[in-house]
């Protein structure tokens, strides 16, 4: 009865220290929010007819079961080599949960875009 005891001790602490170190025990039921809000398609960059500015366009999904308030995303646009020329923060009022939301950034002065990517800085979750 004791080495049963022993046993069930250590698979109790051994289980404890598993969700200690990776935090819980299914990675799926807790999603970050960059991978709740993501971009839905890779976004379209256009040149102004005059070279003035920089027009990015996409479409954000919100790929979750929530709905979110207040989201700010940060449009970048993209250099030839990678580098980040120049960015805009803009803010969608609204996301509902399994929807897709358009979105369109200018970029003044900024002719050497060649891509464009987003990231999610913050959104409010409502239900």
């Amino acid at each position: 009865m004791k080495k049963y005891r022993l046993e069930i001790t250590i698979v109790i602490l051994s289980v404890i220290i598993f969700i200690s170190i990776f935090g819980e025990v299914n990675p799926l039921i807790k999603q970050d929010l960059d991978d709740k809000i993501v971009e839905y398609n890779t976004p379209l960059v256009e040149q102004a007819i005059n070279g003035s500015a920089v027009y990015i366009t996409g479409v954000v999904r919100d790929d979750s079961k929530e709905n979110f308030d207040d989201v700010l995303l940060n449009v970048y646009g993209i250099g030839s080599q990678g580098q980040r020329i120049d960015s805009k923060i803009i803010k969608i009022d609204r996301i509902e949960s399994d929807s897709n939301v358009n979105y369109n950034v200018t970029l003044e002065n900024s002719s050497a875009v060649v891509a464009g990517d987003v990231k999610v800085l913050n959104a409010t979750e409502i239900s």
